[in-house]
């Protein structure tokens, strides 16, 4: 397994969370992917990774913000893990490194809304993963992760996951591919990444509004 001892205790804690998963056939066997499905808190990375790195046996590369939670890790141990850290100053940097990723046959997760959202609406997505598709080449696979869970604070989303427990569903949508990389406009991506939004509320059954 790509995490020897990381996947033998802490993946399989957070995979008794969950209690349905649909669609992870669509995962492509051999190359690189984007997987982005809908942000509900910090154990996303989690919850999606004990299932689809023990499916493929590859790690997960998550394009994340500098949150707390990630140092309580440590630089190395988060780096291990997989995560590509976005730089506010230069935002382009973290697409850029993620691209290399998949040009190596890698996974690379984004989340298109940036912040958690709460409640049954999505927030407005961005359009960093359609940007990545075109530039890798690369499929986009939306998911849809439904957790009754709330993430205010880290002792609350411990409670609330302890509550909830054995509730979480991940559904993860059919391969998105765009044949045309080249012809990349602000309304194209705009479209785009309005499309994939609405996939991704599907698949997470919640609403779309933008």
């Amino acid at each position: 397994m790509v995490y020897p001892i990381f996947g033998k205790t802490i993946l399989p804690i957070f995979r008794s969370f969950i209690r349905e998963v649909k669609g992870l056939d669509n995962l492509p066997k051999s190359g690189g992917f984007i997987l982005a499905p809908n942000h509900v808190g910090f154990v996303d990375y989690f919850f999606l990774g004990s299932v689809v790195i023990p499916y493929l046996n590859r790690k997960v590369h998550f394009i994340s913000r500098k949150e707390k939670w990630w140092e309580l890790f440590g630089k190395g141990v988060s780096d291990w893990l997989g995560r590509i850290e976005v730089d506010p100053f230069h935002k382009q940097a973290c697409l850029d490194q993620a691209a290399e990723v998949l040009k190596k046959g890698g996974m690379v997760g984004i989340y298109p809304e940036g912040k958690a959202s709460k409640g049954k609406r999505l927030n407005k997505g961005k359009s960093g993963a359609i940007r990545l598709s075109l530039t890798s080449g690369r499929p986009i696979i939306p998911v849809g992760i439904i957790a009754p869970i709330g993430y205010s604070s880290l002792t609350k989303s411990i409670q609330s996951l302890l509550t909830n427990y054995g509730k979480v569903k991940l559904h993860f949508g059919q391969p998105i591919y765009y044949k045309d990389t080249k012809n990349v406009t602000k309304k194209r991506l705009v479209k785009e990444t309005r499309q994939l939004m609405q996939e991704i509320a599907k698949l997470s059954e919640k609403y779309y509004p933008f």
